[in-house]
């Protein structure tokens, strides 16, 4: 094929619930490092759940199909430098054109957000990841409010607050807006997946944040999202995405 691999349509059509999960923080504790040939064996045998040497076919499509049918959940910023790795591997052809799927469950944690000034990120990695895999159908990505938030005082009135001991105060919360949190996590990013068809997004509704923001509607921007992209995406690709939107709550005060 001139144009390299090209997953097959049930593959392509395979929602993330009903897909085996690859998850690659635990790939990286016992496979071999991308550089190294025998990272294509190992994939193969996980892939084809077999401890028989003689059935452990080479690296080629009926391993590729496999791929394709399977979610690699990246979760952190180890994982995701050891998929990156994947992605360039010389021993693994065609590996990014077979990736259809990806959860990132920790999306809202490590990374800082996208900032004015040095020093600052100017992208999302996981996107850039995501992005790298030109038949990815399906992408899973998590949020929390506590990153839809944010404190509507001055770090130092609420260092007055404290030392007044007026602690309501000092902790309470204002909802950002859409258009930030689209640019603070590079989420246009997502736009340029061409071959996208489905968009899943939790958000964990956190017990601080329902306590302490009463200025506005917490999950207004995580609400908004479905329209922003299901509209945007259509307006830059002429196709239409589902996005699934879903709140998780979490008991405690």
């Amino acid at each position: 094929m001139a144009d390299g691999y090209t997953p097959p349509e049930d593959a392509i059509n395979k929602p993330i619930e009903q897909r085996h999960e690859i998850d690659i923080s635990l790939t990286l504790i016992f496979a071999p490092s991308p550089s190294d040939r025998r990272i294509s064996r190992f994939l193969a045998q996980q892939l084809l759940s077999t401890a028989d040497p003689s059935k452990i076919p080479l690296w080629g499509e009926p391993v590729l199909n496999k791929v394709a049918k399977r979610v690699f959940t990246i979760a952190g910023q180890e994982p995701l430098r050891y998929f990156e790795r994947l992605l360039d591997s010389p021993h693994l052809p065609d590996f990014p054109r077979a990736v259809t799927a990806i959860n990132l469950p920790e999306f809202h944690k490590f990374f800082p957000g996208i900032q004015p000034g040095p020093g600052f990120p100017t992208f999302n990695p996981e996107l850039v990841v995501a992005r790298r895999c030109v038949n990815l159908t399906h992408l899973k990505l998590a949020l929390n409010t506590v990153s839809l938030t944010e404190s509507p005082w001055p770090q130092y009135m609420i260092s007055v607050f404290e030392n007044e001991q007026d602690f309501h105060k000092a902790r309470e919360l204002r909802p950002i807006s859409l258009a930030r949190v689209v640019r603070q996590y590079g989420m246009n990013a997502i736009l340029k997946c061409a071959k996208l068809r489905v968009l899943e997004i939790t958000c964990v509704d956190d017990p601080h944040v329902r306590q302490y923001c009463n200025g506005g509607d917490r999950l207004g921007a995580f609400n908004g999202l479905k329209d922003y992209f299901e509209n945007e995406f259509f307006r830059r690709n002429n196709v239409y995405l589902e996005v699934k939107l879903e709140v998780l709550s979490r008991e405690g005060t």
